[in-house]
This record gives structure tokens, C-alpha cells and sequence, in this order.
């Protein structure tokens, strides 16, 4: 069941919202850095900008990591499996071997009640990734049963976009509002009747408007488990999307730059050296290094923060 904590609206909205007088103290978020330079020669980022949204996933087994088949998700007229050699994410993905009687064969999970939320219809956004092992072909995709009649009737499916199968990964989803006193099951299945085994991974059920990244508590340093790893809700908390100060130490000789690639023409930094900044900032892209010895790899280590 979907409680009010896992509604990713109101949980984004616990994010730090400053007023006149926090604008002075804006620095919320905290990143580390451990970066040694890849190849020498070549500029490298310590630190990307890339803003993602806050969200709850509320699959607690999103990635198929745990069980064989995998734990949640019962059989619809096919036989599932976990599978280690095709997936996106973690190591695992659920193989589905359709019957090939009909469409919709696949997979499903029964996610009960979506409970109460702020008003009497909830958005709901689904979404998972499919593939075959080779060539292309044959289809899946993502689907909806709600127990309501309104906004659907009785007989009515909602269903995602259609995914043509083949070697890429490729992503269904579909977004709809549902009453607050809906029960509701999430399909993996095929959208025409087929015989092919597919793969799906990355399964993402959100209580918001809108498909986000995929989340789980493994994916990133912004992500985090609500309990078990792989066994539990997951979370994601807003990225930085702006850098106001940074401590920075590099063991080797090093050129810097800020919002841009860098070069020798940028700022020397001598190795050995620890730097920051003690006064605010507002950096919107990026930060980079490159090598200023011919041949070395520098490892630059130290903190970001940001809003």
C-alpha cells in the first residue's frame, strides 16, 4: 500500500524551500569527491550539474535482484525466471517465456490500495524497460487494472506505450490519475501474442505526475533504501543543481576549471595543494581537471556542496 510518505509529491516538498532570511545558509546538499583523472591528456569532470527530480519508487524489488523467479511478482499465462545475463541494472533481470495463447502474457504485482493522498484522485506513473536476447520483433509493455469504474470501466486496461522487442533496451510507461480508493495491479507483459522470451528490468511505480529516472537505493549517491536493498521502497532526493562552495585537495600538479573543459590556460594548481572557496558561488555546470605533468594522473579528493 502506498502511504503518504512514498507520495513523491509531498516528499519532494520536504526538500529545504529558504525564505529571505535561509538564503544566506543555502548550502543543503553535500557531494564527496574521489576522482583520479582517467587518461592523461584529457580533460575530465570531478563534478557534473545534472539536475535530477526527487521521487519514491514503491517496487521493492525493482532491478529483479532478489529470488528466483523474483520475489513479488506472480506468473500470467508465462513462466518467469531471473536471469543474469541480460539487464540494465544491478546484475539481474525477470525473463518472461510467454504460453504464446494470447496477448498479455507476462508478469504481474497486485500493489493494493494507493490509501488516502491530498485529494481525491492520486497521479500514478509506471514504467519498466524490456529487451530480447537477439534480433527484433514481437512486443511488450507496461499495463494498469484498477479495481474503480471511474475514470475507468469496468473491462478497461490501461495500457503504456508499445515497446517493438529487440537487443536495446527500451523503456514502456504511461501515467494516469486513479481514486484514492482504487486497488490496482501493474502488468509486464506482451501486447500482441507471441512466443519470444523477453526480458524486463528497471520497473519503476511512482506516486506523482510524471516518469522520472529510474530509481533504486543501489543507482547513486542521491539514492538510498528505505530498508532491505532490493527488499524495500526506494528514494531519491533532488540532485545539486547549482555548486556554491567546494574543498579540493590534489596529490598532483593539475589545471581547474569551472563551468567549462579545462585546459593549460586554465588555473595551475600545484600538487599537494588543498583549496576552497569561503565565499558564495554559483556554478551551474561543471568542474574540471586535466593533467599539467606529461604522463600523470592526478587524484583530486575533497567535498562539494550546493543547492
Amino acid at each position: 500500500m502506498v502511504t503518504s510518505t512514498n507520495d513523491a509529491r509531498s516528499w519532494a516538498g520536504l526538500e529545504p524551500a529558504p525564505s529571505t532570511r535561509e538564503s544566506t545558509h543555502l548550502l543543503t546538499k553535500w557531494y564527496p569527491i574521489n576522482t583520479t583523472l582517467s587518461s592523461a591528456g584529457t580533460a575530465e569532470d570531478l563534478f557534473t550539474v545534472t539536475p535530477v527530480s526527487a521521487t519514491v519508487n514503491i517496487i521493492t524489488n525493482p532491478s529483479f535482484e532478489t529470488g528466483n523467479p523474483p520475489t513479488g511478482f506472480t506468473a500470467s499465462d508465462a513462466t518467469l525466471a531471473q536471469d543474469a545475463t541480460y539487464y540494465k541494472y544491478g546484475t539481474k533481470s525477470l525473463k518472461i517465456t510467454p504460453d504464446n495463447s494470447a496477448a498479455g502474457e507476462g508478469a504481474y504485482i497486485s500493489l493494493g490500495s494507493i490509501g488516502a493522498g491530498l485529494q481525491s484522485k492520486v497521479p500514478i506513473a509506471v514504467s519498466c524497460y524490456f529487451r530480447r536476447a537477439s534480433s527484433s520483433g514481437s512486443t511488450a509493455r507496461v499495463s494498469v487494472v484498477a479495481s474503480s469504474t471511474t475514470p475507468f470501466t469496468s473491462s478497461d486496461t490501461i495500457n503504456g506505450n508499445t515497446v517493438t522487442l529487440s537487443t536495446a533496451w527500451q523503456r514502456s510507461s504511461l501515467s494516469l490519475q486513479l481514486d484514492t480508493t482504487d486497488t490496482y495491479t501493474v502488468y509486464l507483459a506482451t501486447a500482441t501474442q507471441h512466443s519470444t522470451v523477453f526480458y524486463a528490468d528497471g520497473f519503476q511505480v511512482e506516486n506523482r505526475d510524471g516518469i522520472t529516472d529510474y530509481c533504486d537505493g543501489a543507482q547513486n549517491f542521491y539514492c538510498s533504501w528505505d530498508g532491505t536493498a532490493h527488499a524495500s521502497v526506494s528514494r531519491r532526493v533532488k540532485s545539486i543543481s547549482s555548486i556554491r562552495n567546494l574543498t579540493l585537495y590534489t596529490d598532483k600538479d593539475i589545471y581547474i576549471a569551472y563551468d567549462g573543459t579545462a585546459t593549460t590556460s586554465g588555473r595551475k594548481v600545484l600538487a599537494g595543494t588543498t583549496w576552497w572557496v569561503d565565499h558564495p558561488i554559483h556554478l551551474t555546470k561543471n568542474i574540471s581537471f586535466i593533467n599539467s605533468v606529461t604522463g600523470e594522473t592526478p587524484t583530486v579528493t575533497g567535498e562539494i556542496w550546493g543547492t
